[in-house]
């Protein structure tokens, strides 16, 4: 058990500790640190894996044309994509890190991992 845990009990257990709310921030979880998902992520993610709601009327405009991108940029959905991650979402972070920072950014040194922890691994 790691002392995050621990500490985590013995509050769930009324010791006590020098702070009175304890919020995890070693794990890349926004939902267990009540964010609340982001409905546009979620919309993406049924146009591509469903695509009988792409003739549907409740998906928006701009959700529909980032899933037709998508789904042109790969040879079919649920098929392995390059090891680095889809080119098409690199370039994308790519032009979020130079409008964010200013800072142009090469795709093909973007690594996409399934999280911080597979990342640093990597």
């Amino acid at each position: 058990m790691n002392r995050a845990s621990e500490l985590q009990q013995e509050m769930n257990d009324g010791a006590d500790l020098p702070f009175s709310e304890f919020i995890a921030c070693n794990i890349g979880n926004p939902q267990a640190l009540k964010q609340k998902p982001i409905t546009f992520l979620r919309q993406i993610l049924s146009g591509v894996l469903n695509p009988g709601v792409l003739d549907s009327s409740i998906l928006p405009s701009d959700v529909l044309e980032r899933v037709e991108g998508y789904n042109g940029s790969v040879p079919s959905i649920g098929a392995y994509s390059d090891s680095q991650g889809i080119l098409k979402v690199r370039e994308e972070v790519a032009d979020f890190i130079a409008r964010r920072d200013g800072i142009e950014s090469d795709p093909s040194n973007i690594y996409l991992t399934n999280g911080a922890s597979e990342g640093v691994k990597f």
